[in-house]
């Protein structure tokens, strides 16, 4: 469930980054078929890899679009990606904290490789719980009742929300680096993705 007493927050989504595999080679790889079967790679929250010059420059697109908007803190999942994001998107010092819940979900021995689909539906027992990562997003997304806050986190933070609130979001809205605003002007939230405004 959702906190309640929340009626304005923006979340955006860490930059791309690059790929690196369990023995540090560089992939450009997202998905193969491997025995027959599609895997994709797999970057979960133990898995830190950089923001590549795209993501770099990703992060950066988004300070305008920060500054009109009247963000005044940023809360951060600690990973590497979504630091570098959360301290590019700035045209002006925005205080930022780093919040442990809004790491993405915990892939164990599949990080820095490919994983079957069962893997992303959270039916391997070597996965994070995700009743337990959902928890965390909603304890994290408390802080918003605190008007003016921004979350800078990944993918499956981005869903977990929108799924909380109860609203659809397009494959453009969950791609990196998109600045949504969620708002609850009446009964119901709606999302806005001011990056496909620009």
């Amino acid at each position: 469930m959702a906190p309640t007493g929340i009626t304005t927050f923006w979340v955006a989504r860490h930059g791309d980054t690059d790929k690196y595999l369990k023995d540090g080679a560089l992939t450009t790889v997202a998905e193969k078929i491997i025995d027959g079967e599609k895997h994709w790679y797999t970057q979960g929250g133990d898995n830190n890899n950089p923001l590549s010059a795209v993501g770099f420059a990703q992060a950066l697109a988004l300070a305008p679009l920060v500054a009109t908007e009247p963000i005044t803190n940023i809360r951060c999942s600690p990973v590497g990606r979504a630091v570098s994001t959360g301290t590019l998107c700035q045209k002006v010092y925005i205080p930022m904290q780093f919040d442990d819940k809004l790491k993405e979900c915990g892939y164990g021995k599949w990080e820095y490789g490919y994983a079957p689909l069962a893997v992303f539906k959270g039916q391997d027992p070597d996965t994070q719980d995700s009743g337990e990562f959902s928890k965390n997003v909603m304890q994290a997304l408390e802080a918003c009742r605190e008007r003016g806050q921004l979350l800078v986190a990944h993918g499956n933070v981005v869903r977990t929300i929108a799924g909380a609130l109860g609203v659809s979001l397009s494959r453009a809205d969950c791609a990196n680096a998109q600045l949504l605003r969620f708002e609850k002007p009446g009964a119901y939230w709606t999302v806005t993705n001011l990056s496909a405004t620009q």
